[in-house]
Order: structure tokens, then sequence, then C-alpha cells
């Protein structure tokens, strides 16, 4: 009963999981087919800020990263393969060997958060440049709410006490079949004993002057 109520709690965790974004991979190809087979860090930058920038209004942004794989776009850096949109906080890999074939792909790699399987963090997010040149609008940054604990332990206590009743329960009625099979041996053996020893009955009595006797046995 436990490791239901525990399988069902971990099953609504995964139902409240932010669901993934349309993807913008047509656009990754589109902008990818601009430049040639063999891209520069610079390259890969400019261009996966003009995807940012189109979509700049749907919350899509940039992955500053100052060290590792990163791309040089105007005055910082970014993740050479990384696109992050900010209100479902999720990041995608948009690129394979972005160093230099530049390869479009579509994998949405989960939440910005820092933790063992993710360098990504929200506080690193960057809005898109125009390609223009205009100074880039900034958008706003969610800050993830955590979701408070749930405490199980009122519910399994109550199941604690509920099946040690039922044991109890089971108990009585183990008991109570017992008892019952004893009383039914108990009648058949009475039963034996009447008939194994039967009781003779004789009586007399007169009618009208006549004699009539009779003889029961039991």
């Amino acid at each position: 009963m436990k490791t239901l109520l525990f399988t069902l709690f971990a099953c609504s965790l995964f139902l409240n999981t932010a669901n993934a974004q349309t993807s913008l991979l047509a656009d990754v190809q589109a902008e990818r087919s601009t430049y040639p087979a063999h891209m520069e860090r610079g390259q890969v930058a400019d261009m996966l800020n003009a995807v940012a920038w189109k979509h700049r209004n749907e919350g899509w942004g940039l992955l500053r990263k100052g060290s590792g794989n990163s791309c040089p776009l105007k005055d910082t850096f970014i993740s050479c393969d990384i696109l992050v949109h900010a209100p479902s906080v999720q990041h995608f890999d948009v690129l394979i060997d972005s160093e230099d074939a530049a390869i479009p792909v579509w994998n949405n790699v989960g939440p910005c958060v820092l933790g063992p399987s993710s360098g990504c963090a929200m506080s690193n997010f960057l809005s898109p440049f125009d390609p223009g040149g205009v100074t880039p609008i900034p958008v706003p940054v969610p800050v993830p709410v955590p979701v408070p604990g749930v405490d199980l332990g009122p519910l399994l206590r109550r199941l604690e006490v509920l099946e040690e009743d039922v044991k109890a329960q089971r108990g009585a009625l183990d008991n109570f079949s017992q008892t019952q099979a004893n009383l039914s041996r108990r009648v058949q053996t009475i039963e034996d004993v009447l008939i194994a020893h039967r009781i003779p009955v004789s009586c007399s009595a007169s009618v009208f002057g006549i004699g009539v006797s009779c003889k029961l046995v039991f």
C-alpha cells in the first residue's frame, strides 16, 4: 500500500512538469543554410542569435557561457549549441558538431537549472541582439517557484493503524472458525454416543379392561 502511494505521488509530480515548446528546428535549418559548410565560432553565435531574435517575443534567448565550448557574440560569449525558452525554463540542444559542421538538431535537455545533469542556469539567460545592431529587448526571466513538500506522515500512520485493525479482524475470524469447528466435532461426538447407547423404554396401560403394552428404543 505504501509503495502504491509513493508511486502515485511520483506520477503526480511528473504530470506537473512543463511541456516541451514548439520546435524551432526548421528555423535553425533555414538559418544554417545561409552559412558555409564549415562554420567559425562567431558565425555559429550569429546564427543562434538570429533564430532567437526571430522568436524573441515568445521568450527565446541564448545561454551566456564564459568558458569551455563558447562562441563570441558582440562583447560576450554564449553556448555554441543551446537555445533557452525563458517562460518554461527549458533549454534545447540545437546543433551537433557546432565548432565545424554545425548540424541542426532539436533536443530538449530539460530545465535550465544547475544540477548533476545540467550546467544551465537562468541567471545566465541572454536576450538576443537585433542582427541589425539595435540594443536587445530584455526578456523577463521567471524565477522557478519551489514546489512545497507534501507531508505523507499522517497518511502513512493512518495506513499503519488500518493494517493493524485488519490483522486483528483476521485473527478474530480465525478464532471464530476454530471455535465453530470445535463445536461441530463435539456435537458429532454426542450424536455418536447416543446412537451407540440407545435407551429402551417400555410402557403398559389398560383400555376397557384390556391390557396394552409398548416398547420403544431411543
